[in-house]
């Protein structure tokens, strides 16, 4: 077996304690749309009974998608890369179930959310948050200099080396995931919610760390890919050197596993934290105020983020073929 062979087969087998964790991870999101009690459904205010009736078919539409999630995304995804002996694949597809979740997962919530709550309570009066924000309080331009230096060094190494077809088009798509990205963590950053009256220091904490929540998450979602095409970078690098380069697989498959673990243990720990945060609280989006729904994301960021996905799998065609 030849040392390139051997190591997309390391690639491969580092793959199957991602599959471990995500079954882990399966009992908090099957129940998460019961988050806040039988009042709301996530997040969204139901009328009472509801779970006795209508209820029943969303919860129902819940867990299918979750099941098809993990049933197509997480291991028929797997089982693809292995049947197609392409297991430099591996890794991406590590890091590409997490944009898969958020197109099922996230797109069920959006969906749901528009269809319970197209005529959620109005509140006559809100609070504003006055505290002085910047765009440095919540994002690292300091990390963004970085991640742009190793973008560029693993692009040079790509261009030093006669690469492979598949090594520039799997970098393109890991280039374009990091950099599509840093939109969004501007208009999560800049966007003020409305507060409900009641308790609006409670509220604005917990929003305030479900803001924190989502940039980390972006930030950590954005670092795997880094360290993804810096692998790809060096390996584009040193693989002339034939048996030599082989010895760096090892520590590229451990740092990815390991930004990939923080990342998921961080997401299941914040989630948990502000669910514990926000269980006496009313959810963000179920409610509105007398000119929009209340909501943590600024208008428009859905059709932007249309946009940022509907390129990625133009990206993914276009390659494909």
């Amino acid at each position: 077996m030849s040392g390139n062979t051997s190591g997309e087969w390391r690639l491969f087998w580092n793959t199957v304690p991602i599959c471990i964790v995500f079954l882990i991870y399966l009992k908090q999101l099957w129940r998460r749309p019961l988050n806040h009690g039988p009042g709301f459904f996530l997040d969204v205010k139901v009328p009472p009974g509801f779970y006795e009736g209508e209820g029943i078919r969303w919860l129902r539409r819940w867990h299918t998608v979750v099941a098809a999630w993990y049933v197509l995304a997480l291991f028929g995804g797997a089982v693809a890369v292995f049947i197609s002996g392409r297991w430099f694949l591996a890794p991406a597809w590590a890091g590409g179930i997490a944009v898969v979740y958020v197109a099922a997962i996230k797109g069920f919530t959006a969906y749901a959310r528009a269809k319970l709550g197209a005529n959620s309570p109005v509140i006559s009066s809100v609070a504003i948050p006055l505290e002085d924000r910047r765009l440095r309080d919540y994002i690292s331009w300091r990390s963004e200099a970085v991640i742009g230096a190793v973008i560029a060094f693993s692009w040079i190494a790509l261009l030093a080396q006669d690469s492979p077809r598949h090594f520039w088009e799997v970098s393109i798509i890991f280039t374009y995931v990091v950099i599509g990205l840093v939109p969004f963590k501007v208009l999560i950053a800049r966007s003020i919610p409305p507060l409900p009256p009641d308790r609006p220091d409670e509220h604005f904490r917990w929003i305030e760390a479900q803001r924190r929540y989502y940039l980390r998450g972006l930030d950590l979602f954005r670092w795997l890919f880094v360290v993804l095409l810096t692998g790809f970078g060096l390996y584009a690098l040193l693989r002339n050197w034939h048996e030599p380069a082989a010895w760096l697989l090892w520590p590229l498959c451990g740092v990815f596993f390991a930004v990939w673990l923080y990342m998921v243990v961080a997401i299941m720990r914040g989630e948990r934290r502000l669910d514990r945060m926000g269980r006496d609280l009313l959810p963000v989006g179920s409610w509105s105020t007398p000119f929009r729904p209340a909501g943590l994301m600024p208008p428009g960021y859905t059709k932007w983020f249309s946009v940022w996905f509907g390129g990625l799998i133009l990206l993914l065609v276009l390659f494909h073929h």
